[in-house]
């Protein structure tokens, strides 16, 4: 069973990954092992994207996670 993640995010990302623009999420990996942490999303997991100031929200399926080195 996939994991469930909750990020805010501004209007305009917001937006963009609701009218399909954006479909590709970049966050810096700060090696914190916290419960719910976005460090510990894996492929299939699922992300639900609020929108700051609202009570609106998306629900994606990640698709594919990348780390980069330092």
């Amino acid at each position: 069973m996939p994991n469930k993640f909750f990020l805010r995010l501004r209007e305009r990302p917001f937006e963009a990954i609701k009218n399909g623009a954006k479909t590709v999420e970049v966050r810096a990996n700060k090696n914190k092992l916290i419960k719910n942490s976005i460090n510990s999303i894996k492929k299939d997991d699922i992300i639900i994207f609020e929108k700051e100031n609202s009570d609106e929200k998306l629900e994606c399926i990640v698709e594919r996670v990348t780390l980069y080195p330092n």
